[in-house]
């Protein structure tokens, strides 16, 4: 029995090679197709032989806010080691607002103060975990997922301080979000 099925024009089979859609693809070339002289060929000849670019991290932080992000990450984590309540002293003060010293303070201790020291970030202290017991699992409790007893929600748990902080930017000023990773 004689199969009458034959795939759509243009559409050929994976085992055979059809010279009619080699016809065709030189056709829509000629009518200014992609790979021809009409729409989008001036952006694809140009990289047709371009190497290929290696990966390479982005930088999301200056050079100078990036040590200055460092410096306070270390900063805050000695303050939480070494206060009784295991809070940063801002916390303990009751602020989110890392209080670094005033720009003023700072350059008049120094004999020839650079612009550095006149431009401090200002640092919103954010670690919820420190604030309430445990945070429960918001994906879960959408979903009524429950813990391995299956009676109490599953909680998050911290990974660590992030690479950089995060830039917010206010109608006055930037502040910058210090916190830790779920």
């Amino acid at each position: 029995m004689n199969n009458l099925w034959s795939p759509p024009r243009g559409v050929g089979l994976l085992d055979e090679y059809d010279e009619e859609f080699e016809d065709e693809e030189d056709l829509f070339d000629e009518m200014g197709g992609v790979s021809g002289n009409g729409l989008g060929d001036e952006l694809g000849s140009q990289y047709k032989n371009a190497p290929k670019k290696t990966f390479q991290e982005r930088s999301s932080l200056p050079k100078w806010l990036s040590d200055d992000y460092a410096d306070a990450r270390e900063r805050i984590a000695a303050e939480m080691r070494q206060n009784p309540s295991r809070k940063p002293t801002c916390y303990d003060k009751g602020s989110f607002f890392d209080n670094s010293p005033s720009p003023f303070f700072a350059a008049d201790r120094k004999f020839q103060p650079t612009p550095h020291d006149f431009h401090k970030a200002e640092y919103f202290i954010w670690l919820p975990h420190l604030l309430v017991d445990r945070i429960p699992c918001p994906e879960c409790l959408t979903t009524s997922r429950k813990g391995r007893n299956g009676v109490k929600p599953v909680y998050v748990t911290n990974n660590g301080w992030p690479k950089g902080a995060r830039r917010v930017v206010d109608v006055d000023r930037c502040v910058y979000i210090i916190g830790y990773r779920y």
